[in-house]
């Protein structure tokens, strides 16, 4: 069912795009653990509680090349980059977690044919 699977991928998407928000109460540090083990959670346990819902055949085979991996390392590097202005590093995530589940919807209502690199 691509279907349901990309939607709860989108789902994921938005729901960890709120966590930005605490950006607000935590240090640069708190904040970079918070990217860390979220990297770590999708590798290590997120496959084991239904996540090879959220995981498409390909990443599971390799798993660090994985968007599900990729995602958190990106929000890392954001806070790493920004660790003086957090609130930038939110921004950029939230325009991750908004702009994909937003491109997501716009190609299925709109979209005809698929772009050759997607």
């Amino acid at each position: 069912m691509p279907g349901r699977s990309e939607s709860a991928r989108k789902a994921v998407h938005l729901g960890a795009g709120g966590l930005a928000f605490l950006l607000a109460y935590l240090t640069p540090l708190q904040a970079a653990l918070l990217a860390a083990a979220g990297i770590a959670f999708n590798r290590f346990l997120f496959p084991r509680i239904g996540g090879e819902v959220i995981y498409r055949r390909d990443e599971l085979a390799s798993p660090w090349r994985s968007g599900v991996i990729l995602y958190p390392t990106s929000v890392l590097l954001l806070i790493v980059l920004f660790h003086d202005r957090l609130e930038v590093a939110a921004v950029g995530w939230g325009i991750m977690a908004a702009g994909d589940g937003a491109a997501a919807i716009v190609g299925r209502r709109i979209g005809r044919s698929s772009i050759p690199w997607n």
